[in-house]
């Protein structure tokens, strides 16, 4: 059961990186439109 647990937390790690790079990515481009709109 050890053994185990740090392979789980590899990929709970991972999910969570990918969905942090996500949210970025969709903040960045939600700042990039308010930019294009002002100009």
């Amino acid at each position: 059961m050890t053994e185990n647990a740090p392979d789980t937390t590899l990929t709970l790690s991972a999910v969570a990186k990918l969905l942090a790079i996500e949210e970025i990515k969709g903040v960045f481009a939600e700042r990039l439109r308010c930019m294009d709109a002002k100009e």
